[in-house]
């Protein structure tokens, strides 16, 4: 065998070895076979955070040891934290999602699950629509002698709801003026009823629960998204007396009360 054959073959060989080295770094498979769950609002509000809740599911996350999400892709209009997540003991994340302006937009995210054999991973997007909210004011205070704990107050619209405060604690005596954002958006023109009630939290229910209605009114829209507010001012004027005589009634019910 000639020199040159033998510097060829040589060379080949250390070829194969850098290839067949490489090929197993990369070896562990990966595999389809991971949901995505989020949960959260199609619908945000322009310059607010939203936390968006990703839940990692499959057949393999039951035996998995380590759990990543990645947001992979998302417009300029937005800003996303964190855009990648880690964790050896949740194969639950977190991700907090804001819009500098008005639109329609689309994030598309990957999760991955894993242990010392196999990589499993999912996609999945969230289509939300960012708008500027409508605002209104209203006076909660607590006539009662005891601390009133996670009080929402919503926004209705036509019974759908637009918008929510939520009120960690109110002291006895304790007034609070509260401006609670809606949103208008898609509203047909023409007159809606718009209706704020209080949910005093007295079951542990995600689903907001009508206790009391604060106020009532009609709103006009002239166009899209363009309601017209002022029929507000009138209603709202009685919320101060009406909050007062609301909490002072709800004595009489028999549901159990926290104070």
């Amino acid at each position: 065998m000639s020199r040159g054959i033998l510097i060829k073959l040589t060379a080949l060989f250390m070829v194969t070895l850098m290839v067949s080295s490489f090929s197993d770094a990369q070896s562990t498979p990966r595999q389809l076979g991971v949901d995505l769950y989020i949960s959260g609002p199609s619908e945000i509000f322009v310059n607010q955070t939203t936390m968006y809740r990703v839940e990692l599911r499959g057949s393999f996350s039951g035996r998995a040891t380590n759990w990543s999400l990645e947001v992979v892709e998302f417009p300029g209009a937005l800003k996303v934290n964190p855009p990648s997540s880690r964790s050896n003991v949740s194969n639950t994340f977190y991700v907090n999602v804001t819009a500098t302006r008005t639109g329609t937009y689309n994030i598309r995210l990957q999760g991955y699950c894993s242990d010392d054999e196999e990589v499993r991973y999912g996609e999945s997007s969230l289509n939300i629509r960012a708008v500027v909210p409508a605002t209104v004011e209203v006076d909660i205070n607590n006539p009662s002698e005891f601390v009133l704990k996670n009080i929402t107050i919503g926004v209705f619209v036509d019974g759908s709801l637009k918008g929510k405060d939520l009120i960690p604690s109110l002291e006895p005596g304790e007034t609070q003026k509260r401006s609670i954002d809606w949103s208008r958006e898609g509203l047909s023109p023409g007159e809606h009823k718009l209706e704020v009630w209080v949910d005093y939290g007295y079951t542990d229910s995600t689903t907001f629960i009508k206790d009391e209605l604060l106020m009532s009114t009609s709103i006009y829209v002239k166009g899209e998204g363009a309601a017209r507010t002022y029929a507000l001012p009138i209603a709202l004027a009685a919320v101060g007396g009406g909050v007062f005589f609301f909490l002072y009634m709800r004595k009489k019910r028999k549901r159990r009360r926290p104070w």
